[in-house]
Parts: C-alpha cells; sequence; structure tokens
C-alpha cells in the first residue's frame, strides 16, 4: 500500500517538473519582474575627464494616463508646470525643479561621483521623469558648473533604442580663473511676462540668494530698482537664488548662466496646480549607486538652444537628444534576465526523496521475497 502511495507522488511530481520547464521553453515568465532603468553622466573638459564631480538625481514626474507629465512625490506642491510645446520652457522648467530640489534639500533618488574617466552610472531606476542635478567644482585654476539635465526612463522602444538606460554627455561650463578674478559680479533680475502691468502684479519681490545652499542675504527688488540686483562674490561658491512665495495668479520659473539669475513671473490666472500633501520621509528610498564605465545602450549629443529671456539676459541652453549606440543590442536582442531558480531545488531535492524512498522500497520488496523462499 505504501509503495502504491509512493509511485503516485513520484508520478505527480515529474508532471509538476515538466510542466515548469515546458513554461519555461515556451517563456513563459516565472519571475515577470521589470528591468530598471540606468542613467549615465559623462563628464569632460575637451578631452580632460572632469573627476570626482558629485551627481543627484531626482524623480521629479510621471506619465499620465493621457500620455502628459504629473508631478510626483516630494515635487507636487511645487507650482511648476510640466507640459511644454517649446523646448526652452521645458528647459526653464528642469533647472526650476532642480533649483527647489537642492535648496529644499529634497532626498535624492539616486547619487555619485564620476570616476577617473569622468563616468558615473546611476542604476535602480523606476520608469518616470527625473532631472539631474551636478555640482560644479574646482580643478586647479579652473571651475566647471555642469547643465541640469532633464530626462525620462521608459518602456517604449522607438528609432531603436530603448528609453531604459540613458546616457547624457555633460554640457559644462568651464572658467579659468587669474588672480584678479577671486571675485565675480552677480546680478538677479526679476522679469515680468504676459501681465501689461495689470493689477495682479504685486509692487515688490522678495528674493532670497544662497551660497552653497546656505541662505546668505535676503534682498527685495521692485520697480525703484528695476527690480535688479547686484552683488559681488567668490566664484568657488554655489550662488543661488529663490523666491519663497509665487505671485498669484503667475507660475514662475528660474534661468542662469554663470553670473546672472532670472526670476521670470508669467502672468497664467487659469493655471492648474494640484494640492497634495508631502511624503514623508520614510516613504523616500534613496538607491545604491555603482561607478562604472562603458556600457552603455544610449548615447546623447549636446544642442544648443538659445532663448531670449528679455533683453537683458539671455541664457543657452542643453536639448539631450538620442541617438542609437549601433554597436550595442537592441531591446529586442537583449537576453531575459531575473527567472527563478528556487522551483529547481526544491523539485530537485524532492525528487532525490523520492528516487530515495523508491530505493529503499524495491530493496525492502526484495528483502521479504527472500525470507518467504
Amino acid at each position: 500500500m505504501y509503495a502504491k502511495v509512493m509511485k503516485k507522488a513520484a508520478a505527480m511530481l515529474c508532471v509538476a517538473v515538466m510542466i515548469f520547464f515546458c513554461a519555461e521553453g515556451q517563456g513563459i515568465s516565472v519571475s515577470a519582474k521589470e528591468k530598471d532603468g540606468t542613467f549615465t553622466v559623462i563628464c569632460k573638459d575637451k578631452n580632460d575627464p572632469i573627476v570626482n564631480m558629485e551627481w543627484k538625481i531626482y524623480r521629479v514626474g510621471e506619465r499620465g494616463k493621457d500620455d502628459s507629465y504629473n508631478l510626483a512625490g516630494y515635487f507636487k506642491n511645487y507650482k511648476v508646470l510640466l507640459n511644454h510645446s517649446d523646448s526652452s520652457e521645458a528647459v526653464q522648467t528642469g533647472a526650476t525643479l532642480e533649483n527647489y530640489a537642492v535648496l529644499d534639500k529634497v532626498p535624492p533618488t539616486a547619487s555619485g561621483r564620476t570616476d577617473d574617466d569622468g563616468t558615473l552610472k546611476l542604476e535602480g531606476l523606476k520608469n518616470g521623469l527625473y532631472i539631474a542635478s551636478g555640482r560644479k567644482i574646482r580643478t586647479d585654476k579652473k571651475i566647471h558648473t555642469p547643465s541640469v539635465v532633464m530626462f525620462e526612463i521608459h518602456d517604449t522602444i522607438k528609432e531603436g533604442y530603448t528609453g531604459k538606460d540613458v546616457t547624457a554627455y555633460i554640457k559644462m561650463s568651464s572658467v579659468t580663473l587669474s588672480d584678479d578674478d577671486m571675485r565675480f559680479s552677480y546680478t538677479v533680475k526679476n522679469i515680468w511676462k504676459n501681465d501689461d502691468e495689470n493689477d495682479s502684479r504685486p509692487s515688490k519681490v522678495d528674493v532670497e540668494i544662497y551660497r552653497d545652499n546656505e541662505l546668505y542675504i535676503e534682498i527685495e527688488l521692485n520697480e525703484e530698482n528695476d527690480w535688479t540686483f547686484q552683488w559681488s562674490g567668490e566664484p568657488d561658491y554655489e550662488w543661488r537664488v529663490r523666491v519663497d512665495t509665487v505671485p498669484q495668479d503667475y507660475t514662475m520659473v528660474y534661468d542662469k548662466d554663470e553670473t546672472n539669475f532670472a526670476v521670470v513671473n508669467t502672468y497664467n490666472p487659469n493655471a492648474d496646480f494640484p494640492v497634495t500633501s508631502m511624503p514623508s520621509e520614510s516613504e523616500v528610498t534613496t538607491v545604491i549607486t555603482q561607478l562604472v564605465s562603458g556600457g552603455m545602450v544610449v548615447s546623447t549629443t549636446a544642442e544648443s538652444v538659445s532663448t531670449d529671456i528679455s533683453q537683458d539676459m539671455s541664457q543657452t541652453h542643453e536639448k539631450v537628444t538620442s541617438e542609437k549606440n549601433k554597436d550595442d543590442m537592441t531591446a529586442e536582442e537583449l537576453p531575459q534576465t531575473g527567472q527563478l531558480w528556487w522551483p529547481v531545488l526544491l523539485f530537485g531535492g524532492a525528487g532525490i526523496i523520492v528516487l530515495s524512498c523508491g530505493i529503499k522500497l524495491r530493496t525492502d520488496g526484495e528483502c521479504d521475497e527472500d525470507e518467504e523462499e
């Protein structure tokens, strides 16, 4: 009786093993784990790598059902519009979100420093819209200031490349210092757009100036000073400006170059900003970073886009365009990964147990026959 039960158990185990391996052979995913994305930055001054430059990236938004972008996480409460048809407005939006993230000390999604090749690769990125913020660095007599990069991690395969792996060659502003360059002159200007001096325009704008992300001075911009303020400071510091309160019925973005800052207030009474609560710190996950060189699936090149924001100030922006690396595999050619091996161990162990029991039963049966004879 016991032998019959064990035979049935062995038969059922064999059937389960065959089903499992047939499913694997037909490409049926047992793990069904989605592949995470990567972002690689390459920082160089001409051909010289910029080593040890600090980078932080932030997941600022995600696509909605109508394929438009929505702010996400910590960034939901900022009065910033994401969807723009003009590339220069998109660049200003990226710079504005980056400014908020740095000054508000928002926890980054991932961070790291460039290696000896000037390269940093960040992994484990979920689908979404990101900004990359690099910190200026001094090497000998040069100060290198990187551009802000906005990019998206997504599943779409377009023109032969996948949006899961993005590489950016960073546009770098490099200034050579001399003994007379120890202090620079900086300017901040408030710019009004689309309001024609209507009643909604406030009489003043309070601006905070930050040095290395700490409050340095507070100033007031108004019509009497032509909405402009100048100061002098050491170029080794990272200077930023911020307006704490966005005027009612306006949207606000920031723009800058090496020494000029613009606060652009655009009259837009119909702007729709969702009001949500900020997530707690426990809900924010920091991704472990990895420094590597090579292994790039998508390469990017920097294209200059000029945006004239006023007669007094203009800014050259960076737009990232992508092209396929011909030496790399396409998404269709990438091997499947992430399959689970624990079922193999489980079935293998169970098979050994059943086999052992079968041998024992056979031996006992032979012994019983010998005794009967």
